[in-house]
């Protein structure tokens, strides 16, 4: 099997922009990084290669995250990109395991509209060389694809096609994982887009996955055998943007009363990312510094 990465072509003469995304080794690494129980890792991997789809596709430089805040047992899910193709991510709940729930046109196509419930999915976009941006929907199947799918065609109005899934053994660990998006240019052919939209869902996107064993190039022309590649492939990997200087950074927003107070205790403070369970150290020395900083600062 292929690395991970982001193929992008074009049809033309039916004006459709296509692209596919292998997260398999992405979708490991978070399992391993969160400890993800099986419909967790669904829900983060479909988000994941979601973010990677309706985000690399444009190529603008920045930081595109993805969040769904909803009232399932899964409450929040987050996932972030940048235009490197470095992603991080992570549900609040890392162990929801629910039955497999799919009719059997659609196996092995695992359901999370229950962990999810209602909700909002939120998108926001961070261009490296102008202010952030952000829009929210509503949710409107649970189901994360559909979702972002649904904003895609709403917020961002370009009609699109957004199939991503999760493949895993019968342990639960991720055996492959990836999707596609199709969306229209002008003058775009849109009953090509709703043909393979319709070659994607009720499992498609997962018997694709299988037959091509996860390989991006396999399965871009599976799906369109007239496609015409338009840029390299871009690498994915998860790869967290945290650091020592970053939780410093943090705790200084805290202010002077607060960075005191913790100072005081003489004790260590541990910090640890949300996105990649890594743990960090501040030393007591290190927050009176902290401190002393924050009231210059104030007064």
């Amino acid at each position: 099997m292929a690395d991970d990465l982001l193929l992008p072509g074009v049809i033309r003469g039916a004006e459709l922009v296509v692209a596919v995304a292998t997260t398999t080794d992405v979708c490991r690494a978070a399992q391993a990084v969160h400890e993800l129980a099986p419909s967790s890792t669904v829900a983060l991997g479909r988000l994941i290669s979601a973010a990677s789809l309706s985000s690399l596709l444009v190529q603008r430089p920045g930081i595109t995250s993805l969040q769904i805040v909803c009232d399932g047992r899964l409450g929040q899910i987050y996932a972030e990109v940048t235009h490197e193709g470095a992603i991080r991510g992570y549900v609040k709940h890392p162990q929801l395991d629910l039955p497999l729930i799919a009719p059997p046109e659609q196996a092995p196509r695992r359901s999370i509209a229950l962990g999810v419930g209602q909700g909002l999915l939120a998108v926001t976009r961070e261009p490296v060389d102008s202010h952030f941006t952000q829009s929210t929907v509503q949710l409107v199947s649970g189901e994360i694809d559909l979702d972002v799918e649904h904003f895609c065609v709403t917020s961002d109005q370009i009609q699109t096609a957004l199939a991503c899934d999760v493949l895993l053994d019968d342990d639960g660990a991720v055996r492959l994982a990836g999707g596609f998006i199709v969306q229209a240019m002008p003058g775009a052919n849109l009953e090509q887009l709703q043909k393979l939209r319709a070659r994607l869902v009720d499992g498609g996107l997962a018997r694709l996955l299988e037959q091509c064993a996860g390989d991006a190039a396999q399965m871009l022309l599976a799906l369109a055998p007239d496609v015409v590649a338009v840029a390299q492939p871009l690498d994915l990997e998860w790869r967290c943007r945290c650091s020592y200087q970053r939780v410093l950074n943090a705790l200084a927003l805290l202010g002077a009363a607060e960075l005191r107070e913790m100072a005081e205790l003489g004790e260590t403070a541990s910090i640890r990312c949300d996105f990649c369970s890594q743990d960090y150290e501040v030393s007591p020395a290190e927050l009176m510094r902290l401190y002393r900083d924050a009231g210059k600062a104030e007064g």
